[in-house]
């Protein structure tokens, strides 16, 4: 089955996960993050998909992620620097940042790369990722920018602006997908996930 997450009118799809309505608001017909930890959880779990969303960046520090198989429960304990973020507990993401300000050597993770949250899950098994690949497509700050996430048993495929740039395999299943609410001003739209039975 297919559906939309996010049509542009509502957050009826969504739960407001360790943020609020200050934060995180429909502006324009796009989910708008405006600084401040904390995500945003689907009311569904799903198992084998393809999600389709775009997103763009309003500043040169902006910087969120896409949750994928997540549990519903989020993580309470302070980081290092003593902030509390209340991100997933047991889920991988997607990292999607503005890259602007990553240098050729920056050992951050740019763009597309699959990650995991801090905690439980065991790390991604990489497969590959192309770097030059996501400098090639990655369009200016303040475009879209679209991604294709396909989950399929364990294997992750993120094809960003119509280039597969990241391959990975992770452990979780099955969990409910997410927005990042993290550093700068971010905007989310449409937003759609079709299921894959697997054969």
């Amino acid at each position: 089955s297919s559906g939309v997450l996010f049509d542009g009118t509502s957050l009826k799809e969504w739960t407001l996960e360790n943020t609020d309505a200050s934060k995180v608001m429909l502006k324009d017909g796009a989910i708008r993050f405006e600084k401040g930890f904390g995500w945003l959880r689907s009311n569904r779990e799903f198992k084998d998909f393809v999600l389709t969303l775009e997103v763009r960046f309003l500043n040169g520090d902006a910087n969120s992620g896409i949750f994928i198989r997540s549990a519903a429960t989020s993580d309470r304990e302070p980081a290092r620097d003593g902030v509390v973020r209340g991100w997933p507990d047991n889920a991988y993401a997607v990292q999607a940042r503005e890259i602007g300000q990553d240098s050729p050597t920056a050992t951050s993770p740019l763009a597309g790369r699959v990650m995991m949250t801090r905690g439980i899950a065991p790390p991604p098994k990489e497969i590959g990722f192309d770097v030059d690949g996501v400098r090639r497509v990655f369009k200016p700050m303040g475009e879209w920018q679209r991604y294709e996430i396909e989950c399929v048993g364990p294997r992750v495929t993120v094809t960003l602006n119509g280039v597969v740039v990241a391959q990975a395999e992770i452990s979780r299943l099955s969990g409910h997908i997410g927005l990042q609410g993290e550093v700068g001003v971010v905007e989310y739209r449409n937003i759609s996930i079709r299921e894959v039975i697997s054969k």
